[in-house]
Formats: structure tokens, sequence, C-alpha cells
């Protein structure tokens, strides 16, 4: 009886020792809030789900809690945090509305999860200072029309890049423009899907009359020209190669989500573009000119400084950390640059692979290099592959009711950022094994 009571006692002690009190819930809350903030702003700054969960895992696992689970969407993150001493169950839902590609904000919240995760910096410190990435910086009179001036000059470099002639960059730059003072006067909306769609329909659409409308002006090639260059800051090309990419690597949900978001982007950019053109046909009763071919037989060299001049002010369009700017842009130089010479040889689909297996390699390295992350640089090294010119020739055809090519065609840009996103997902693979690898090495020794 004796040692009966003793081992009730016993019992009892073990159970009130193992349970949570308030102070060590209210520990655990602020980690759950901490982390899912981190995730939300890299999610919201065009980061890819996979990261999101990575980083939440690891904030919560350098707190004590390596049970932690997580799922996040392009619309939302769901989090479970788990404690084992003391057991504690915590339970989060996230939303998330906004998502424009910041990847200064990207950056900095890596550095600062790093820096948690580290021990470098408090919870405190590190929720001050996520505090402050929330907190939009006050514009200046001048932001705007600076940012029409920067997105005037990149798609007039890309129209160049794509083979057109002075006037057609000339036009391309007002439509780059125009797209930008449209984004600023229709991008806060309630929702940034709604924002998106807006955005995209009317985008085109300007750029649809703008290109037309030029083609009375002496050394105009046709719209094709200025299309091509002009839609490259409204194409949801990130968005496709990442859905497939999602796909690829597991996340199902994400990657159906992503689709959805694609398909609807799309098909509002080349609606208002298409209607614009249907309006120009139907009022002047002009056919629009066959689309026409990049200009792959370039010179090397001005391959290589048509892309950079590209990709430069681009990646400021993207808000990249200034000093990954000049990386990213010769990356993607020379990445068009590998790209244009095998598409030239005859062997378009291995210059998308072998092209995007470039960008997405040396981002790994400097992001190793400059300690950021590796979407700082692949982002903006790849936007100069985006099939623009497929999703045109695609609208085209709808246009003038010949719906098998433009399946046909749709079925090409489909295929061109499936093999994108799975060189991607290729170096993924491989640059995680080769971090694992090296991991294992550091602690065995």
């Amino acid at each position: 009886m004796t040692e009966l009571t003793e081992t009730t006692e016993t019992t009892e002690k073990k159970e009130t020792k193992a349970t949570a009190s308030l102070e060590d819930i209210k520990a655990a809350g602020e980690i759950l809030e901490l982390s899912a903030t981190a995730g939300t702003l890299i999610l919201e700054s065009g980061g890819e789900t996979g990261r999101v969960e990575d980083t939440i895992i690891r904030m919560c696992g350098s707190a004590g809690f390596t049970g932690t689970m997580v799922s996040a969407t392009p619309t939302a993150i769901y989090m479970t945090l788990i404690g084992y001493d003391p057991p504690i169950r915590l339970s989060l839902v996230q939303r998330t509305s906004a998502r424009v590609i910041n990847l200064t904000v990207l950056e900095q919240t890596n550095r600062i999860s790093r820096a948690f995760i580290a021990g470098e910096i408090t919870a405190e410190e590190a929720k001050k200072s996520l505090a402050e990435l929330r907190v939009p910086k006050p514009k200046k009179k001048t932001d705007l029309p600076v940012n029409m001036l920067i997105a005037a000059f990149s798609v007039a470099m890309f129209t160049f890049v794509y083979g057109g002639k002075p006037m057609d960059a000339a036009v391309s730059a007002v439509c780059g423009a125009v797209t930008v003072l449209i984004q600023s006067l229709f991008g806060k909306t309630a929702r940034a899907f709604i924002s998106q769609f807006v955005i995209c329909l009317l985008g085109g659409a300007a750029i649809g009359a703008i290109s037309a409308a030029s083609l009375s002006i002496p050394g105009v090639s046709g719209i094709y020209m200025i299309a091509v260059g002009a839609m490259v800051p409204l194409l949801p090309g990130l968005a496709l190669t990442s859905a497939i990419r999602d796909t690829i690597m597991g996340d199902l949900v994400s990657g159906v989500a992503r689709f959805a978001e694609v398909t609807m982007s799309a098909l509002s950019l080349a609606g208002g573009m298409g209607a614009s053109l249907y309006f120009y046909i139907y009022i002047t009763g002009h056919q629009i000119g066959a689309a026409g071919t990049a200009a792959l037989d370039m010179p090397v060299w001005r391959l290589m400084l048509f892309g950079v001049l590209a990709v430069a002010p681009y990646s400021v369009m993207m808000h990249a950390p200034k000093k990954a700017i000049p990386a990213a842009a010769v990356l993607g130089g020379a990445v068009y640059t590998v790209y244009a010479v095998l598409a030239a040889a005859g062997l378009p689909y291995l210059g998308y692979f072998l092209s995007t297996l470039l960008a997405a390699s040396a981002s790994e390295a400097l992001a190793r290099i400059l300690k950021m992350p590796s979407a700082v640089f692949l982002f903006p090294g790849i936007i100069i592959l985006v099939p623009g010119m497929g999703l045109y020739e695609t609208m085209l055809c709808v246009v003038r009711g010949a719906p098998m090519m433009a399946l046909s065609l749709g079925s090409t840009v489909l295929i061109c950022a499936g093999l994108m996103a799975l060189s991607m997902a290729v170096t993924a693979v491989v640059a995680r094994s080769i971090r694992i690898v090296g991991k294992n090495r550091r602690e065995s020794r």
C-alpha cells in the first residue's frame, strides 16, 4: 500500500512539473507571432512558399520548439507550434493580401530571421525590426515620375533585346510609363488579386491602344515589337514558373493557387490588349501584321549589353537591394545571351533549360557570396526569358479567330515555362543536398 502511494505521488509530481505555465504559453505565443510575421513578409514580398515554411520552422526550432508544423499557400500560412518540455501546442492562421515583389524586404527579413536563429539578436529585437519592415515608407512627390522613367527605359531596352528598332523602343517606353501610372492609380484596392486583375486589364488595353496608334509613325516596325517589350512588367511569368516549380516540388495547393492567379492575370492582360486591337481593326479596317521574331542573330556583345541595360532598371522596379543590382543585371544579360545562341542554333527548348540552369546556379552561388536569398538574383535574372512573345502570339491568334493556333502557341508557352521551372527545381534540390552534406560534415568533426 505504501509502495502504491509513493508511485502515485511521484506520478502526480511529474505531471505537475510537465504542465506549462502561463509564462511559458505567453513566451510560446510571442515566438509563434514572430515567426508568422517573418513568414508573412517573405510571402508578401514575392518569396516562395518553401522558403516561408523553412524560415518559420528554423525560427521556432531555435527557440526550442522542434515539432512545429507549417503549411504555406499564396494566400495564407497555417502553423502549429509544438513544444515538448513543457508540452505546448499553439496554432495560428495568418491571411495575406498584399503580394508585391519587393526584394529588399525579402532580403532584410531573411537577414533578421538568420540573426535570430543564430542567437545574434533577441526575440524582442527581431520583433521590432520586422515591425519596421511592415510600415510602408512615406512616398515622395518625385517617386512616381522617377518610377515612370525607370520603367520607360527598362521596356525600351527589352524592345531592343527582342529585335525592335529605335522608334519601336520609344513607343514601348511610353507604354511602360503609362503602365506604371496605371499601377499607381489602381494598385491599392481591397484585395491584391483584384488589383492585379484590374492593372493587367487596363495595362494591356493601354499597350494595345498606344501600339496601334503608333503604326502611322515613320520608323515603327509594328505592334509586335512594341508589345513584347512593353508587356514585360505585367507578364505573370515569374508566377507561372513558381506555380510549375511548386507543383514539381510537391506543394500542390500552392501550385494550383498560383496557376489560377497566372491564368486570370494572363487572360486579363491578353483580353485588354485584344480588345484594343479588335477595336482598332473594326474602326480602321486594317489588319494586324504577323508576329515577328526575336533578333537572335544579334552580335553577342549587343545581346549582353541590351540584356544588362534592360535587367538593371527592372531590378530597381522589383526593389532589389542596391548591392545586388549589378550582379543581377550581368546575370540577366548572360542568361539571355546563352538562350539566344542556342535558339539561333535551332535549340530553343534546350536554350530555355540551360539558360535557366545558369541563372539558378549562379543565383545560389551569389547568395552564398553576398549573404542574400537566391531569389534576389534569380527573379531579375530570368525575367528576360519570360515567354512574352508566346503570350502575344497566342492573344493575336484569338483576336484573328484562330483558336487551334492559339491553343498550340499556348501549349508552347507552358512547355517553355515548365522547362524553366524544372531547371530551377533541379538546382534547388542539388543546392539543398549540398548544404545538408556540408552541415553533416561540420557536425561530424
